[in-house]
């Protein structure tokens, strides 16, 4: 009863002053250094206090930061932090939620040897054939090598020469299909379906 009691003087007082305790420091500070925050946090800080809190989480490569208040669910907000803290933290901050907003997609190296720019795959779906959105050469995303137009992850990787690559392609071109016994290119132009296999 006397704690609440002795909080309640102690708000009076601060209210009369221009001043607030701040949650961290637990000195009283002028409202001119206090920190504000766009969420809907109530706690109060003194800008000092959270700059520093935020730098050591930032340093700690948290991703989320969450308000410093006790039992306090709120994430802090970069564009409204940035104010108060350096440059340098507030673009590692930066760098870390980007890490990590890659980090939840697939994502593979452009293998031109010229680019190997990051490709992320935002959409979700499984990729196969894929353009660099820098270089734009074809790649398979799936082996992440140089397109094997025709040719499966597999066959792709034994590829040596550039005719099997000119022959893959042509193979797509023409929407030739494989044979699933011996593997040989098959175009069918009309009539039945079913095809045997002559090998």
């Amino acid at each position: 009863m006397e704690d609440s009691r002795q909080e309640e003087l102690e708000e009076e007082v601060n209210a009369t002053t221009g001043s607030f305790i701040c949650e961290i420091c637990v000195e009283s500070v002028s409202k001119n250094k206090k920190f504000k925050t766009k969420n809907h946090c109530v706690h109060h800080f003194c800008v000092n206090c959270i700059a520093k809190y935020i730098e050591t989480k930032i340093t700690e490569n948290t991703v989320k930061i969450k308000c410093p208040g006790l039992d306090c669910q709120q994430v802090l907000d970069p564009i409204s932090c940035r104010e108060i803290i350096p440059q340098s933290i507030f673009s590692k901050w930066c760098d870390v939620l980007c890490d990590n907003y890659i980090l939840g997609f697939e994502r593979s190296y452009c293998p031109n040897r010229n680019c190997r720019e990051l490709v992320v795959n935002e959409c979700g779906e499984n990729l196969k054939k894929s353009k660099c959105p820098y270089c734009e050469e074809l790649f398979c995303f799936e082996c992440k090598v140089a397109w094997h137009a025709g040719y499966g992850c597999e066959e792709g990787r034994n590829m040596r020469d550039g005719n099997d690559i000119l022959f893959g392609q042509l193979v797509e071109k023409r929407a030739w299909i494989r044979c699933p016994g011996c593997g040989h290119c098959i175009e069918h132009r009309d009539g039945c379906f079913v095809i045997t296999c002559r090998f």
